[in-house]
């Protein structure tokens, strides 16, 4: 036992045996560098389509020397001529009746202007002394003709406050009264609601001022209401009571501009 001991403790006191290393590796080796690529050169691929889907080119036409050209240099290039623009249609401005150079007329009454359907406004009226508005009537029955007139402050303050209270509910449209107006009785035969307004063939002529005073634009047609609006710049589509409001309300701007 105690020599068994001894030999441990021999082997414990004993140097320990370095252990073999392995080999050192060898170093690397070098890559051999890739030569850089050069420039690809371009590579041309051509289309095939169908005989269908070719395009054919136009053959030029040829001009054939006429006149003067004669003589000139055979070799000149032959030109091809182009085809025409076709011109483009004039765009419609908008609005109706527009009127691109107004026609200057000789007014038909001192309240009138030498333009169509337009009548001075009340200020140059007042400060002319024209403060009454004169119109020609005719009664139905006997065909009697006078002259009647209207007071221009007076009733237009009538009708502008008329316009003013019920503009809301009359909604673009000439009420019932305007469309049908009242007229005056015969002075001759004392027919009443007779005497209709004389309004001409000629509608230059029409006393437009003194049939807005009176309340009788309605005997008008639909025709020359029209013609109104067409030279007021207003709109001259739709039914009578339409066209009819829209020449009350010109007129009142006529008059007086605010």
């Amino acid at each position: 036992m105690e020599e068994f001991d001894d030999e441990r403790l021999a082997l414990r006191l004993s140097p320990p045996v370095p252990k073999a290393r392995p080999p050192p590796l060898p170093p690397p080796q070098p890559t051999p560098a890739m030569p850089m690529p050069g420039p690809v050169p371009p590579q041309h691929y051509q289309l095939l389509l169908p005989p269908q889907q070719q395009l054919v080119q136009p053959r030029p036409i040829l001009m054939l020397p006429t006149g003067n050209n004669m003589h000139e240099d055979e070799d000149e290039i032959p030109q091809v001529p182009q085809h025409p623009r076709i011109p483009q249609r004039a765009r419609r401005l908008p609005g109706h009746g527009q009127i691109k150079e107004e026609e200057v007329l000789e007014a038909p009454f001192a309240w009138a202007t030498n333009k169509h359907a337009g009548i001075h406004s009340m200020d140059h009226l007042l400060a002319n002394g024209i403060d009454t508005i004169y119109g020609e009537v005719q009664c139905k029955k006997c065909n009697h003709v006078s002259q009647i007139g209207f007071d221009l402050q007076r009733k237009f303050a009538e009708i502008g406050n008329y316009i003013k209270v019920n503009q809301e509910w009359m909604h673009d449209r000439a009420p019932e009264y305007w469309m049908n107006p009242e007229l005056p009785a015969c002075s001759n035969c004392k027919e009443p609601n007779s005497m209709k307004p004389v309004i001409p063939n000629n509608k230059h002529e029409i006393n437009w001022l003194f049939l807005f005073l009176g309340q009788m634009l309605g005997c008008c047609t639909l025709d020359q209401l029209k013609y109104f609006c067409k030279h007021t710049q207003n709109h001259r589509t739709g039914a009578k009571d339409r066209v009819l409001y829209l020449t009350y309300l010109s007129l009142c701007k006529q008059l007086d501009h605010v």
